[in-house]
């Protein structure tokens, strides 16, 4: 017994450090466990905050090289300055800041909707003083709209759901065969009390005997359809008298420099005066072209922008006749609901402007060659808004058209102005709503139509 108590007592007397040995050893493999578990989540949480803030700051940095392109710093005097709700594109600007205010003036230079990069300068700048009103004619006809203003000082002004009425002449304000439409301050064509212009809703055919309705002659029409007459056709004689707008007949072709008449005098200008009106000008294409656009019904996606803006007859063949046997691309819808046919397509249209070789458009490259409208590089005696679409990203995929451009100094006959033609026909190829060239310089174009416009 106490051989086995003195052999129990050495045991007890030596486990206890043998114990701590093992405790200690296990204790410190659990401490490196644990610190090495915190030092991986330390690590962690460290990169991915690092991430997060790298993230961040490349998002943030990013997002303000894209705002600075086209955001300058708001301007104070945002809050003194109200626009009203327009009026056929004009809107008007009311300025009242407090007495104590540095700035009692502000000039704005330039104009873009909110969610456009398009930034469009005014014709002139508009100056306002404390108290005073001016006109902004931006020519904005949808509705409602929210738009960034630039001032002189490189600051900006952005304001909300600004609204328009878009007034218009009603179909029994113009005469047979003409389409009535909202005139838009920006060109100059609210021509009248009843808010705009009355226009053929067909391209001008001529009327033979008398009846009112257009006519297909078998002397003067060739080969595609269109009733040619000028010097080098089939008839050469021409009545302003017998000039109408139906659905029935061969459209007017003038061929062969018939805009001149045979001493180089222009008469394109008169050949409507003996209906009480006048030859389409570029300010009223640009009116109806403008309307158009904004149109859901005249996309081919039914949404503006989605798909492209109906391209009309771009067949080889003129296309004519009652409404209701033709194909519905060849008419477009405005926004007061009156419809115009074969404003894209069929023949190609004069409008009243001309432009001597050294004032048309021309290319980066200063060729002869088809372009997009957004690829202009001058626009010399003409602006943006004067031959393009409000979104400058629209090209011909979007049906806005192109531009058949020529070398500076060739697009006229000789040292004389060139007129110019829009929409293109069915023989080029290259048809839009806003497509144009000048007659005289590519291809030697000499033949399209026309339409007169009537002041209600």
């Amino acid at each position: 017994m106490i051989k086995n108590n003195k052999f129990v007592s050495a045991l007890i007397a030596t486990q206890p450090f043998f114990l701590g040995e093992r405790n200690l050893d296990e204790r410190k493999k659990s401490v490196s466990a644990l610190i090495a578990t915190i030092l991986l989540i330390v690590v962690a949480v460290a990169l991915i905050a690092i991430i997060l803030t790298w993230g961040k700051s490349f998002t943030t940095t990013n997002l303000n090289k894209t705002n600075n392109l086209l955001n300058a710093p708001a301007s104070d005097a945002q809050y003194y300055l109200v626009i009203e709700n327009g009026l056929n594109g004009r809107f008007l600007a009311k300025y009242h800041p407090p007495s104590n205010y540095s700035n009692q003036s502000i000039r704005i230079t330039r104009y873009r909707l909110f969610d456009s990069t398009n930034i469009m300068n005014f014709s002139s700048p508009i100056d306002i003083n404390a108290g005073d009103t001016q006109a902004l004619d931006m020519g904005i006809i949808t509705t409602p709209f929210d738009i960034v203003l630039y001032l002189d000082d490189n600051t900006i002004i952005t304001k909300q759901n600004i609204t328009t009425t878009n007034l218009s002449p009603r179909i029994s304000d113009c005469p047979t065969g003409y389409t009535p439409v909202p005139g838009n301050h920006m060109y100059g064509t609210v021509e009248s009390e009843k808010g705009g212009f009355c226009v053929m809703k067909y391209e001008a055919k001529y009327d033979e005997n008398g009846d009112g309705i257009g006519d297909y002659n078998d002397t003067c029409v060739i080969a595609d359809g269109f009733n040619y007459f000028g010097p080098g056709a089939n008839c050469a004689e021409f009545d302003n008298n017998k000039i109408v707008s139906s659905a029935d007949g061969a459209p007017i072709v003038l061929y062969n420099l018939a805009v001149r008449d045979i001493e180089g005098i222009v008469y394109l200008p008169n050949l409507c005066s003996s209906l009480g009106g006048h030859v389409m000008t570029n300010d009223e294409y640009m009116t109806i072209a403008r309307n158009i656009e904004v149109e859901p019904t005249n996309w081919t996606g039914n949404i503006v922008g989605t798909g492209a803006i109906k391209p009309g007859n771009i067949s080889s063949q003129a296309e004519y006749g009652p409404d209701n046997t033709r194909d519905d691309t060849s008419k477009l819808q405005l926004s007061n609901g009156a419809y115009i046919w074969d404003f894209v397509g069929n023949t190609s249209e004069y409008v009243n402007l001309f432009l001597l070789a050294n004032q048309v458009p021309i290319s980066i490259n200063n060729t002869e060659e088809v372009i997009e409208l957004n690829q202009i590089a001058d626009y010399k005696g003409l602006s943006y808004n004067e031959v393009a679409p409000t979104n400058p990203d629209w090209n011909s995929d979007n049906g806005v058209g192109v531009y058949y451009s020529c070398p500076s100094g060739a697009c006229a006959y000789e040292d004389d102005n060139a007129p110019m033609v829009r929409g293109m026909g069915v023989w080029e190829n290259y048809g839009g709503l806003y497509s144009f060239f000048f007659e005289g310089g590519p291809a030697g174009y000499n033949d399209s139509g026309f339409r007169c416009i009537v002041i209600p």
